[in-house]
């Protein structure tokens, strides 16, 4: 499964879910880049897309699912909380609860909002207020410091992330045309009301309705997000790949040049003899193209080679234990147009917002392959996801704010408009493994300000 997400006006992410039946899997994303950007292999290298990238990876626990979420309590109460060697295996179950219940929660919700169930609504609020019971009847004793504060941090994050939900699922359900607001507004707000009146009991820490009281309130429960989330996240190491051929061909190139200067210094020698003008002119010549000659072809055979090899190489691994659950390697170029797939050009040819075949001068590819071991995964944690965030402001910082006025004229009026400079940046995202192929293309609408739309083309 592959999702992709615009998260502001640069950045972009594309989350990948590989599983240990598809242990061999590859994405491919493909930018087609319009020539006003002036984006090309001479102005856009690979460290510069490596430096506007950031990568993240974690284990992926099942599908989301309310009525099963009992079973991460019963795991989490069965932990002893008086020994502090357990406090790893602790935060370890809470940060699985915390996940599994936050997307059991958005997705019951989202159920709810699309099928405009009344007897669901009711039967899943009534289900979550009991787990949150229970939840709250295992809380540890204070004088057991590191898991009472661990407690805490989950306790009121579940209480905020479930008033956000419900508050959000309110204004989606004044919209409903099957339920009127007397079929569910007593019910949700009297959730909602509990959830905000248990939370200032327990002193959780507020911040007053303003913009800088959202920003605080964000930070902070972000900030909290992150460190029950620490236990699922996993450790990733980078070397690059073909360190021993690089210098492999550094040696052969230098060899090369070297032979080539040196058999030039013994043919003029034979020649013109060891102290001859000719000879000396002819040595110092000979030095002189050994060089170049050696970075020629240095550069050369590199080039060819680094683009059958991949650039990184990670190792991914445990945090607990150290334990190797994936190697995952990357590289990125610049494509010519025959060597872009078949597949992929066509799906670009039938998507072009005039006739003509795509052209597209600069076309830049990521490639990134995943290969997992089976036996690190277990019944709970059976896939791992894979994140990948993206700025594009690199990409898009030498396009002009183009301005023009724009003149319309209707019912006996002119009117003038100013027009903006708008192009697209089409990404088409491919990922495939021994289970599944999948094929995704979106158009990045974009102007001087960032991107301000993307669509999906089907």
């Amino acid at each position: 499964m592959v999702h992709f997400r615009l998260l502001d006006k640069f950045h972009f992410e594309i989350e990948s879910k590989i599983s240990r039946q598809s242990s061999d899997s590859n994405l491919q994303i493909y930018f087609f880049l319009p020539d006003q950007l002036g984006v090309n292999s001479y102005t856009y290298s690979k460290d510069m897309f490596y430096q506007s990238m950031v990568t993240e990876q974690g284990y992926f626990y099942g599908n989301p699912n309310l009525t099963k979420s009992h079973l991460q309590l019963v795991k989490l109460g069965r932990i002893p909380t008086d020994n502090k060697d357990n406090h790893q295996a602790y935060w370890k179950q809470v940060s699985l609860l915390s996940v599994q219940w936050r997307k059991a929660i958005k997705a019951t919700f989202r159920d709810i909002k699309k099928n405009e169930d009344i007897t669901l609504l009711n039967d899943s609020f009534q289900l979550i207020q009991d787990l949150f019971k229970s939840l709250r009847e295992i809380e540890p004793k204070k004088e057991h410091a590191r898991f009472f504060r661990t407690f805490q941090f989950l306790d009121s994050h579940l209480s905020w992330y479930l008033q956000q939900k419900l508050l959000l699922l309110s204004t989606e359900l004044k919209k409903s045309e099957t339920l009127t607001k007397d079929d569910w507004h007593d019910r949700l707000f009297e959730l909602l009301n509990f959830e905000k009146a248990y939370y200032k009991s327990r002193s959780f820490r507020e911040y007053e309705p303003t913009e800088e009281g959202a920003d605080k309130l964000l930070w902070r429960m972000k900030q909290v997000q992150r460190y029950l989330d620490l236990p699922i996240l996993l450790n990733t190491s980078r070397k690059p790949v073909g360190i021993i051929t690089e210098q492999m061909v550094f040696g052969l190139a230098a060899a090369a040049s070297m032979s080539f200067a040196t058999g030039i210094a013994f043919y003029m020698q034979k020649q013109y003899g060891n102290f001859s003008t000719t000879f000396f002119y002819a040595l110092v010549v000979s030095y002189i193209l050994k060089d170049r000659l050696k970075d020629l072809s240095r550069n050369f055979i590199y080039g060819v080679l680094s683009r059958k090899f991949y650039t990184f190489s990670y190792a991914v691994r445990t945090k607990d234990n150290n334990t190797r659950i994936a190697m995952i390697r990357d590289t990125c170029e610049f494509l010519k147009k025959d060597t872009i797939p078949e597949n992929i050009r066509e799906i670009r040819e039938k998507n072009m917002l005039t006739s003509r075949k795509a052209d597209e001068p600069h076309v830049f590819v990521y490639k990134k392959s995943f290969k997992l071991s089976s036996s690190s995964f277990t019944s709970e944690h059976d896939k791992m996801y894979d994140n990948i965030k993206i700025n594009l402001s690199r990409m898009i910082r030498n396009f002009p704010d183009e301005r023009k006025d724009i003149y319309f004229y209707e019912d006996g009026k002119t009117k003038k408009l100013v027009g903006r400079q708008r192009f697209s940046i089409n990404v088409c995202i491919r990922f495939s493994s021994s289970t599944n192929d999948i094929l995704k293309y979106y158009r990045l609408l974009i102007n001087k300000k960032g991107v301000y739309r993307v669509e999906e083309i089907k």
